[in-house]
């Protein structure tokens, strides 16, 4: 089973496979980790789309890590981020 580690409240493309996701984290998230999303493919398999966190910030400060229930912004790179703009959790 797959947790749930980030809300996804607003996503906007920076550039190419570069991504801007706001939200509030529901488990601790750090600079680095992998997050996937979850895709319901119609007549197969859940597919996973991964995407590396390469930055954090909250409140306008850079961070290290999230915390449970902390809000914020980060940056995530990954192919066919485009998925995101739909999305509503991101997972381990």
């Amino acid at each position: 089973m797959h947790r749930e580690l980030f809300e996804i409240a607003r996503v906007t493309n920076i550039s190419g496979n570069t991504w801007l996701v706001e939200g509030r984290a529901y488990n601790t998230i750090k600079l680095g980790d992998t997050l996937f999303l979850n895709i319901e493919e119609p007549n197969s398999s859940e597919s996973r789309l991964q995407f590396t966190v390469t930055a954090l910030s909250s409140y306008g400060v850079d961070a290290l890590a999230f915390y449970i229930m902390l809000t914020g912004a980060m940056t995530l790179v990954g192919d066919e981020g485009e998925k995101l703009i739909h999305a509503k959790m991101l997972t381990s």
